[in-house]
Formats: C-alpha cells, structure tokens, sequence
C-alpha cells in the first residue's frame, strides 16, 4: 500500500441515507488453528472482528458456521464469552465441523445464540422453529429479517446425505413467504453448486487449471438440495450468505462469481462469506490450499440503504475495506 487518497465529496455516490449496517463473519474454528504459541488463533480473530463491528456501530453480526473444531462446549462456551462482551447480538448457524464427534445439542442451546432459545426472547426474535434451533430475527431499525438454518447434519457427497430435514424445509418456506416482501438475509453454512455452466464455479467455489476445487459442496440432486434451490429460486428478496470454503476474497481471480452472484439462476443472490480465522489461498497450478495465515482475516461489513446493498470485504488485521471485494446491488 502506498497511500490512501480520500475520494472526493462530488465524486461520491449518493445512496440516501444509511438505515443501518450490520458485519458478517464465519469459519472461526475455535481449537483448529494456533498461533505457534499455543494461542488459538480464533479468539484473537474473533475478538478483533467484533471489536472493528463496534467501531462501525453495527446493528448486529451474523454468521454462517463453523464455531469449533469438532463440536467442543469448550468451544461454544468460548464464544459465548467473547460474543457477550459486546452490545449487539452474534447470531449463528452451526456447520459441519459443529456437529463433529463432540457437539451435543444441549451444549449449543446453552451458549449459543443467546436471547434466542431461552424462555424470554431477546429483542428482535420473533420467531424459533419447533426443532428448537433455527430462528429469525427482525433487525429493528428496518424491519429486514435474518433467518438462521442449521445443519443437521456434516455428510456429503452422497444423495442420501440430508444436509437439512423436510420440517426445517416447510419452517423456511412458511418464513420466506411470510416475509416475501421484506428483505431477508438467510444464513447457512454451505453453499450451493451453480446451476450452469461448471457446476464447481459457483459462488463459494473455484476451479483452476488442475481440474481442482473444494470438494465439500451441498450434494446436488439430493432431495433436501433440489427443495432449497427451488425456494431459494422463488424469492428473489433473499440474499443467500454461505461460509464453508474459506476461500480468501482476491481468489476471485480463478472465478469472478466467487463472492457474490446470482448463481447461474433468477432469484436470490447468493453471498460467499470468508473465513475470519484462516482465509484460504490456491494457485491456478495447485493442489489444496495455504491458510491459516496470521496477517489475513476476512469478513463483511454491510451497509444497508433504502434501495441498495453496499458489502465492503474487510481485512481485519488491518482494519480496512477491501475495496476489490465491495459490492453494491439492489435491496
């Protein structure tokens, strides 16, 4: 970086005013990744995010998964700690490394999401499915809804692996018609092949000249993957936000629909969230991936305007905007 040059007031663009923002973050990993120290890397990441989320004010934070190593209360327990050191509500799903050998549910509802499972909700919850764990939440300022879809389960690559139950499917399209003429922010852990072209250059996703790319997608033809398609196919008031990859931003230079597009079909926009704890980095002639790197953390910020969505890639170990990875579209 060389310098920073403000832009000039006359050359800015004119949005309205601000109604408000919110931050979105994923893949923490608590007790994956150390510092060489013995530090977890997540605390110091996660903590350093939140803290960058007060500065901008955020309404909230939302995020799609990915808290532990293998589903560790410690883990959930951690976060708690963190999360509630701060004024707004982080709100999650969990992913598949949350429902890893150690998760148990009871520990999750203890320390996770918290206003959202007790018996009193927290401002903003209006309504908790009858599996006890998906929920939404109407940000109070607008009236925009956040819903939160868990996994139920870490399996893939087979079409009998049911990432999400039929009565979590019927609890979706009851809230997404519901709030049909709302803007709504659905967030769940893994992301979606596109529906054309090469199935692998979807948003969350690349392709490189080896033939290579993440492995782990939503099984496409399963019966649960086919019914989110098409819902998500129907509303196109929805913005679809995935974790899962951890591809770092810039990889959008092996496919320039990694971060943000409509995923090769009309209706929602779908939204590929970095990883906070360990962006992922591969070349056009590489096989895996570098990550874990401690000068990279990557997450949104997300200023939300009467007609348009502004998402600002952040590298929170700087604390700036990345501004190859800002975008603006329709609300």
């Amino acid at each position: 970086l060389l310098e920073i040059i403000p832009i000039p007031e006359e050359k800015t663009i004119d949005r309205g005013g601000k109604i408000y923002t919110f931050g979105s973050i994923s893949d923490l990993h608590f007790n994956r990744y150390d510092l060489g120290d013995g530090n977890d890397v997540a605390q110091l990441s996660f903590d350093r995010a939140l803290s960058f989320f007060n500065t901008a004010d955020v309404s909230l934070v939302a995020m799609p998964g990915d808290i532990s190593e293998k589903g560790e209360k410690e883990a959930f327990m951690t976060f708690n700690s963190i999360a509630s050191g701060y004024d707004f509500p982080v709100y999650t799903t969990t992913g598949n490394h949350d429902l890893m050998a150690k998760y148990k549910k009871e520990n999750w509802l203890a320390y996770m999401n918290t206003g959202a499972y007790s018996e009193v909700k927290a401002e903003g919850v209006i309504n908790v499915a009858e599996n006890g764990m998906d929920f939404v939440y109407e940000e109070p300022t607008s009236g925009d809804i956040f819903i939160f879809l868990n996994q139920t389960s870490n399996g893939y690559g087979q079409l009998i692996n049911a990432l999400l139950q039929n009565s979590q499917l019927d609890w979706l399209e009851a809230q997404l018609e519901e709030h049909k003429n709302e803007s709504v922010y659905l967030f769940f852990h893994t992301f979606l092949n596109s529906a054309k072209g090469n199935p692998l250059m979807s948003t969350g996703n690349l392709y490189n000249s080896l033939g290579w790319a993440y492995p782990l997608f939503y099984t496409q033809g399963a019966n649960d993957e086919i019914r989110l398609r098409e819902l998500l196919r129907e509303y196109d008031n929805v913005f679809f936000f995935n974790g899962h990859s951890h591809w770092a931003y810039h990889m959008q230079s092996l496919n320039p629909n990694l971060n943000i597009s409509k995923n090769g079909e009309d209706g929602a926009t779908f939204v590929h969230v970095s990883s906070v704890s360990s962006p992922r980095v591969t070349g056009d002639y590489q096989v895996l991936w570098s990550g874990t790197d401690p000068n990279m953390s990557e997450g949104y910020l997300i200023e939300v305007y009467e007609d348009t969505l502004l998402l600002m890639g952040i590298d929170f170990v700087n604390g700036t905007v990345l501004a190859y990875a800002t975008y603006e579209c329709e609300r």
